[in-house]
């Protein structure tokens, strides 16, 4: 299944990747459940079948590199010039199974060499610092990724969860290919920070959460139970008079896709990727129906009335209340 969609330029980079990625992180089985590595395997390869070329791990997607492990295998037979790996160091689960952020120069290394191991391949194409390490001087991760760069472990250096500031100091020691934020159609602040800036300099913004962890996907009706032990019952745009206020929301998203014949999902993940300075927006799936419906977003653009009704129903969702603070 191949799409119309063109791949977009990864910063002043010669890669180029789809504009829709798939995010790795559910084939880790730290928050999604129901986790299974053939299912996550076949997902893989329908994301490739569908056009996506950009795949999206991290050294702390699984304790024991879990992630890394299933694109291994996912890909072995997979010409390696076919796709776009991006990896993220600079945080890791310790002994006693908690995330930890650890920023120095020797871990970024260290945990670079690890991945490749796991990952069975020569060079990541994309490394993000996986965030800011508030013990450290956020220029001994900048200068230990340039040097990965140096030596030829990786081939783009990129910046998570960085505010602009962080990002510009960053950039001034290690200049990168992209920055990669959490972004959706209610929740746009660090994208808004960051926008200008990124074009000005022709830095590629990777966006996760579009979906806002499937709840903009529009298969959760009003009345859905979470289970018990799912992590997202945490997250407030989940809960009481939030998830009320969201579902009135989805409900227009549903009307919408309805006109065009489309899914909920294609349609957010369309007008994501649409946004100005977005070159890729990062989705997650855990089975290939999933993949294969963030995909369909590649293959029509967004009709400019639907686009401006869309513009409306956020401002109207807005208005009743900041869901900015739910991340």
């Amino acid at each position: 299944m191949m799409h119309p969609e063109p791949r977009r330029k990864l910063g002043k980079s010669e890669l180029k990747i789809s504009a829709v990625g798939l995010g790795c992180w559910p084939f880790a089985g730290i928050t999604s459940l129901g986790v299974d590595d053939a299912q996550s395997i076949l997902t893989i390869q329908t994301a490739l079948a569908c056009g996506i070329n950009h795949f999206d791990t991290a050294f702390s997607y699984g304790a024991d590199g879990r992630s890394d492990r299933v694109l291994n295998q996912a890909l072995q037979d997979v010409p390696r010039e076919s796709y776009v790996l991006c990896s993220k160091v600079g945080t890791h689960y310790d002994e006693a199974g908690q995330r930890a952020v650890d920023g120095r120069g020797a871990t970024l290394i260290e945990q670079t060499q690890r991945s490749l191991e796991r990952l069975g391949i020569s060079a990541i194409d994309l490394q993000y610092l996986h965030q800011p390490d508030p013990k450290i001087d956020l220029r001994e991760s900048a200068e230990a990724l340039l040097r990965l760069q140096e030596m030829g472990l990786i081939r783009q250096v990129g910046l998570s969860n960085a505010t602009l500031k962080e990002c510009q100091v960053f950039h001034s020691i290690c200049p990168v290919a992209a920055v990669q934020i959490p972004f959706n159609m209610l929740q746009p602040a660090t994208y808004i920070e960051l926008r200008n800036w990124c074009v000005a300099n022709q830095i590629s913004i990777v966006s996760f959460w579009v979906l806002m962890k499937g709840l903009f996907a529009g298969k959760m009706g009003r009345k859905h139970q979470l289970a018990l032990e799912d992590r997202r019952r945490a997250y407030p745009m989940y809960q009481e008079m939030q998830w009320d206020i969201n579902q009135d929301f989805v409900d227009v998203l549903r009307r919408l896709a309805a006109q065009l014949g489309w899914s909920v999902a294609q349609l957010v993940v369309r007008w994501s990727m649409e946004q100005t300075g977005m070159t890729s927006c990062l989705v997650g799936a855990k089975r290939p129906e999933q993949i294969v419906e963030s995909a369909a977003a590649l293959n029509a653009p967004l009709p400019f009335e639907i686009g401006q009704a869309i513009e409306a129903a956020i401002q109207n969702r807005l208005e009743l209340g900041d869901p900015s603070q739910s991340m």
